[in-house]
């Protein structure tokens, strides 16, 4: 068995019914939603070499962060988790003018770098 473990990063969350769709993946075995939708683990019976696997994960924002850390994909056996590998990501920075820019005097509260 290998599972796939996404990791978001501050202010995203999945949508769980945007993840439907992985049930059409080949070998796809089931799906677990974590810590508030923030961590999608994907389990599956394999994922074979050849031909190339590709998993579509749709997140939305919940709440604008203006500086985002980067987030982690791993990937690796659950029976042998040595077979592993991890890739990170990040996703574009809010301006932080977009931030506050619903409060009044956003320009006095000095939030722009």
């Amino acid at each position: 068995m290998a599972i796939i473990e996404v990791n978001l990063p501050s202010g995203y969350i999945f949508d769980p019914e945007a993840l439907n769709d992985l049930r059409n993946v080949t070998h796809f075995k089931r799906q677990e939603l974590k810590h508030q939708n923030k961590k999608l683990d994907i389990y599956f019976d394999f994922i074979p070499k050849d031909p190339e696997t590709c998993i579509y994960v749709e997140a939305m924002r919940s709440f604008k962060v203006g500086k985002t850390s980067s987030a982690i994909v791993r990937v690796y056996d659950y029976y042998e988790t040595s077979r592993k590998a991890m890739e990170s990501y990040t996703v574009p920075e809010v301006n932080f003018c977009e931030i506050c820019k619903d409060t009044r005097d956003c320009d006095q509260q000095n939030c722009v770098d």
